[in-house]
């Protein structure tokens, strides 16, 4: 089985520390923090929402883990959503072995719900709403979320930054260049957050007011397979 390399990008402020026992110290607690967040166990959303992604069992090589993730860590402390966005898991991977990227992009394509090229203009996406508010207006959005019916997907604009190989296309509805194809693997309309993620946002129609989408995207000839699910 081919090595793949995940990459995964935290945003994160870290602060400058000295190299006094103490700080070590506090190096490690942060470390083991960012660790346990990392624990999928620990993300609010649902396992199966991203049962399909790559994990130890899987028997791939792992030379490096890291992880996108938006406010999906479970935490002790209310919540409180004031504004609407998607929670969000994103796992990028790089595959050497262009046979073994064939096979699961058939695989994924055949379970799939439904596809759409980042290209097109037949979908819309699920973001925060100061980033849609950012391109679009109030009756726009209404319109592109009415039009798009259940052609929803997550938005992976401005998402790999830190990752030299991946850029955002600004000419696409989704961020990914053009010529990604993105798979929606489970999709539904239920609430499957806690409840203090609850946020009813009046752009949203009443099919899309709540719901989840998880899924893959990749572009053919190149090395690289995106793992996505967003709850909202």
């Amino acid at each position: 089985m081919g090595k793949i390399f995940i990459v995964l990008t935290v945003i994160l402020n870290v602060a400058s520390c000295t190299f006094s026992q103490k700080s070590k110290d506090k190096n490690k607690d942060f470390f083991a923090m960012i660790e346990e967040m990392l624990d999928r166990k620990n993300y609010a959303i649902p396992d199966s929402l991203f049962s399909f992604f790559p994990d130890k069992s899987n028997k791939y090589e792992y030379l490096k883990i890291e992880n996108i993730f938006d406010n999906v860590e479970k935490t002790e402390i209310p919540f409180g959503a004031e504004e609407f966005r998607g929670y969000q898991i994103v796992e990028a991977y790089q595959c050497d072995n262009k046979d073994f990227l064939l096979q699961l992009a058939d695989k994924y394509r055949s379970q799939s719900i439904f596809s759409v090229k980042s290209e097109n203009k037949d979908y819309f996406i699920i973001d925060e709403e100061y980033m849609l508010f950012k391109e679009c207006d109030t009756l726009q959005l209404k319109e592109y979320y009415l039009n798009a019916k259940d052609r929803i997907i997550l938005s992976f604009k401005d998402r790999f930054n830190h990752a030299p190989f991946f850029y955002d296309d600004t000419t696409t509805i989704s961020g990914l260049p053009s010529g990604y194809e993105i798979l929606v693997l489970k999709s539904g309309s239920d609430f499957v957050l806690p409840q203090d993620r609850l946020y009813e946002w009046s752009i949203l129609p009443e099919h899309l007011k709540h719901g989840y989408r998880s899924g893959v995207a990749f572009k053919e000839d190149e090395p690289y397979i995106i793992y996505w699910t967003v709850a909202w």
